[in-house]
């Protein structure tokens, strides 16, 4: 690990640097998932023209250069230096329910630098955990976890969090749960029309949010430039519970994260599989 820690220590524009070798390795040697990120591009703009899909994918991949890099950077960080590069635009929203002894519930997404917004919340006074699902590899899951938990996020794996929601019942902080991949059990998921596609959602979040009555709110994460980002959290519902119409969450929540990926295109993730699994109930 300590290679990783005097490698994350090098300035930004020697990252940057190797960030535009890595976009032309990607982008024009082993065209990582490149069909599949053309593939999922043309089916979400169908209105778009083939050399707008290109200019889209040539972003993207510089984009996802650079995000590939700075995960590893967050480790060399300044609690500072993420403060001037991470700005949250209303943390006052996120402090009001803290403030009231309150836990939120963030549908997150893979936007822009998804993995800088948490050390920027706690930058600005909002404490943060990440939710995740552990890697297959124990070396590279440790080096993730360090990597995350640097700056005082604390990283939960999935199959915990009901056991951590419990133990710290009485440690307002906010909850991210990126909510936007491709569901494991498509059968169970919550299909909705997205970006022009029949689209599984995860159930899990939305009952989450209705058994515990938490303040549920949308992060929109955007690239201000390269190296910098934003984040405004949209309030899907303040108190949610069971009397809400099936999917209501759920269907903000995919309203909100489409309107963001149409005003910045290149900023989301389009090289995971999206759109693997089909309806089972069609």
């Amino acid at each position: 690990m300590l290679f990783f820690r005097l490698i994350a220590k090098l300035p930004f524009s020697v990252f940057y640097f190797f960030s535009d070798l890595l976009f032309l390795v990607l982008f024009y040697i082993i065209r990582y998932r490149k069909n599949l990120v053309i593939s999922n591009l043309e089916a979400s703009f169908p209105e778009k023209t083939r050399q707008e899909i290109q200019q889209i994918t040539r972003q993207f991949y510089r984009q996802f250069a650079d995000y590939s890099l700075e995960i590893l950077k967050l480790y060399g960080m300044s609690q500072e230096q993420i403060k001037e590069r991470v700005k949250i635009e209303n943390p006052e929203l996120l402090k009001q329910f803290m403030a009231e002894g309150k836990y939120i519930l963030a549908f997150g997404s893979h936007l822009a630098n998804w993995e800088w917004i948490g050390p920027g919340l706690l930058a600005n006074g909002v404490p943060s955990d990440a939710i995740y699902k552990p890697l297959s590899s124990p070396f590279f899951e440790k080096l993730v976890f360090n990597i995350r938990s640097r700056m005082g996020v604390r990283p939960v794996p999935m199959k915990q969090l009901m056991r951590d929601l419990v133990i710290r019942k009485n440690e307002p902080r906010l909850i991210g749960l990126a909510t936007d991949q491709s569901p494991h059990e498509p059968q169970h998921a919550l299909w909705m029309n997205f970006l022009n596609q029949d689209t599984g959602f995860f159930a899990g979040t939305e009952k989450l949010a209705r058994s515990t009555g938490m303040p549920v709110v949308f992060g929109e994460f955007r690239r201000v430039k390269r190296g910098y980002y934003s984040a405004y959290f949209h309030l899907i519902d303040a108190q949610p519970n069971n009397q809400l119409p099936p999917q209501a969450l759920t269907e903000q929540y995919r309203s909100l994260l489409e309107a963001a990926i149409r005003k910045n295109p290149a900023d989301w993730l389009w090289s995971h599989n999206r759109w693997k699994h089909t309806n089972p109930n069609k």
